[in-house]
């Protein structure tokens, strides 16, 4: 069976991934099964309505373990998901057209993306490469050779039979648990094992870099986007930046534009507890007048002024 897999820990990315869910649902019916490692999920969310048949399995996640051991969880998915073939996503994705070309189609390959237009040559990226040069001396020295596609594991495609790549991965990552293990224990060991590497239409960065200005509604279809990584607020800075440039001020942020659809339909009973997603003490921190800008998206269908 094929399904699509998310994985949730703690409050932080919970009404991206309601957000995320419902933007799946626009073009996929099938299975979804989220890896809950505190509970916060099913506690929380209503899965009656729209985000339809999900499953909800918990997983064992020690809280008290050291910085970076939510990156290291997310290398067990492969021993949690219920799935034949699996794509994983992060809770922080929007989803904008039909994903079912990142299911494996030939034995043991892993189809990883590229996150935006980044390589391995990138000073940020190859700074957190040297980190693993002692442990992975080879994959290191292979890797910083040449410039390679920056993988990114929040958009990634695996099956059952790619468990020596996926057991690899995680027995790795073990070695050095911290900031973002898991997608540079990835990157070196990936070319070990089969695999692909989608182009970053699968995981696009908000500040999309072949046009060099935030992504606005319509612009996932202009450019053939499928998937959208928000990173975080990265979509709510994105609008931010508009104020910055008369020429797009009033182009529509994607993320805000689907978060205040959730909120309108009320998808996962996010009306009840979603609203606490911009600080209390800085409501404003990103976009001007929340509340106003929903009225206007309510009344208009656009986001402009903010």
């Amino acid at each position: 069976m094929d399904g699509i897999l998310y994985l949730n820990v703690g409050p932080k990315h919970l009404r991206n991934l309601v957000v995320s869910l419902m933007t799946l649902r626009d073009h996929w019916d099938g299975a979804v099964c989220v890896l809950s490692g505190d509970g916060l999920f099913e506690k929380t969310v209503r899965l009656e309505g729209i985000l339809g048949d999900v499953q909800v399995q918990p997983f064992n996640y020690d809280r008290a373990a050291k910085r970076g051991s939510v990156y290291f969880a997310k290398t067990q998915m492969h021993r949690l998901t219920p799935f034949d073939r699996t794509i994983y996503l992060d809770g922080d994705t929007t989803i904008h057209s039909d994903i079912r070309g990142l299911f494996p189609t030939t034995p043991e390959v892993v189809n990883w993306t590229q996150f935006s237009d980044w390589t391995t040559a990138m000073k940020r990226i190859f700074q957190r490469i040297d980190k693993w040069k002692d442990i992975l001396p080879d994959q290191y020295a292979y890797q910083t050779a040449q410039p390679y596609p920056a993988i990114n594991t929040g958009v990634l495609g695996f099956s059952s039979t790619s468990s020596r790549m996926m057991d690899a991965w995680h027995d790795t990552t073990r070695k050095n648990i911290g900031f973002i293990c898991d997608e540079v224990c990835a990157q070196l060991l990936a070319y070990d094992y089969p695999h692909c590497i989608f182009d970053h239409s699968w995981n696009a960065s908000p500040s999309y870099p072949q046009h060099q200005r935030p992504l606005g509604i319509g612009d996932e279809v202009k450019y053939k986007i499928k998937i959208v990584h928000n990173h975080g607020n990265k979509g709510l800075k994105a609008e931010e930046r508009n104020q910055q440039q008369p020429a797009v001020r009033k182009k529509q942020s994607i993320w805000l534009s689907n978060y205040f659809r959730a909120y309108r339909d009320d998808v996962g009973g996010i009306s009840t507890w979603g609203d606490s997603i911009f600080p209390a003490r800085r409501p404003a921190k990103y976009v001007h007048d929340i509340e106003g800008t929903y009225q206007h998206w309510l009344t208009t269908g656009e986001i402009s002024g903010c």
